[in-house]
C-alpha cells in the first residue's frame, strides 16, 4: 500500500515525532515542526518513508546538544 497525499505524509511525520518523543524529552530538546501544504502529490512507500523520517530525527536527537533545538519540516524546494 502506497501513500499519495500530503496529509498522509504529514501524519506519518507527526507519528514519528510522537514515537521519538521520549528520547527528545530525555535530552531536554525542543522540536519545531513545520509541514508546508504546497508539497506536490507523490506516491511513496509508507514503510520506507517512516524509516527515512526515523533516521533523520533520531540522528538529529543524537547529534543535537542537550536542551538544543531541532527543526523538523516537510517543504517543497527547487522548481
Amino acid at each position: 500500500q502506497f501513500i499519495s497525499t500530503v496529509a498522509e505524509e504529514r501524519k506519518l511525520a507527526k507519528d514519528v515525532v510522537k514515537e521519538l518523543r521520549p528520547d527528545i524529552l530525555k535530552s531536554k530538546q525542543k522540536v519545531n515542526e513545520k509541514y508546508d501544504t504546497d508539497i506536490p502529490k507523490m506516491t511513496l512507500d509508507p514503510k520506507f518513508l517512516r524509516i527515512v523520517y526515523q533516521n533523520l530525527l533520531s540522528n538529529a536527537i543524537k547529534y543535537t546538544p542537550q536542551k538544543g533545538r531541532i527543526n523538523f519540516s516537510l517543504k517543497k524546494t527547487g522548481g
